[in-house]
């Protein structure tokens, strides 16, 4: 399956208890429960700061974390 990276956040929005997020252009989306939104933003947040280490030494630069 090949893979697109988008360069625009996800929307997010509650609704009815639930949190849902969906892709730039509605591309796809998601319903998570609360507990699994905040879990999966902290691998989000986990895996974006990998992925910037990554980018950055492919790209021989440093980071500025």
């Amino acid at each position: 399956m090949a893979r697109h990276a988008y360069d625009s956040p996800l929307e997010a929005a509650a609704v009815d208890g639930e949190v849902v997020l969906t892709a730039p252009e509605g591309a796809a989306s998601v319903s998570l429960t609360p507990t699994a939104a905040l879990a999966t933003a902290a691998r989000l947040e986990r895996a974006a700061i990998a992925a910037r280490g990554q980018s950055a030494r492919q790209e021989g630069g440093e980071t500025a974390d």
